[in-house]
């Protein structure tokens, strides 16, 4: 009786070797898409606060109610949560609030008010709170061009109205393009 001796060999290790290859990537692939998540749902939270805490603070004058609701209805439209808004005077903080599935609650925090009153001449030193980091401005001005001027009511909040264009107004060349006469240009 004889026996067949087999000799063994490496027939079939590149298939596992690339088996474990491909499963380290997809577990690298996977984690990064995790990170990435997490990183995107941060910026659009930090975004979210933002944009609220400015809305706020432009509606400041009009009271913390009217001007949370504009934050809310800012945090609405990004489709995340309002956490708190509070508004300290003319300044708005506002705390947003997203969920990331499977990594839980991310929470972005956001202060904005108008900068700091400067008397006449002093030279700009740029936007910078109390505690030394930046702050946000709120786009209100008094025509003057410099922003954040503070106003005691709403009403003190005037619009220029632009004077219109009027038949007179042009040069002769100009009117004939802009009046007719059933039909035909005089």
């Amino acid at each position: 009786m004889s026996r067949c001796h087999r000799t063994r060999t490496d027939d079939g290790a590149a298939t596992v070797w690339a088996a474990f290859v491909v499963a380290a990537l997809v577990m690298i692939f996977g984690l990064m898409l995790v990170i990435g998540t997490a990183a995107s749902a941060r910026h659009r939270a930090n975004s979210a606060a933002d944009l609220s805490a400015l809305a706020a603070a432009a509606y400041g004058p009009w009271g913390e109610q009217v001007a949370c609701a504009q934050a809310r209805w800012v945090v609405d439209q990004m489709q995340m949560r309002l956490g708190e808004c509070r508004m300290n005077g003319w300044v708005a903080r506002v705390e947003v609030i997203t969920t990331v599935i499977g990594l839980g609650e991310i929470t972005a925090r956001a202060t904005a008010g108008p900068v700091a009153e400067m008397s006449p001449g002093e030279e700009n030193a740029g936007p910078i709170a109390g505690n030394g980091r930046p702050r946000a401005v709120s786009g209100i001005t008094d025509g003057s061009g410099r922003v954040g001027e503070r106003y005691r009511r709403p009403v003190d909040v005037r619009l220029e109205r632009q004077a219109a264009f009027t038949r007179r107004s042009l040069p002769t060349s100009c009117r004939q393009a802009v009046t007719t006469d059933g039909g035909r240009a005089v």
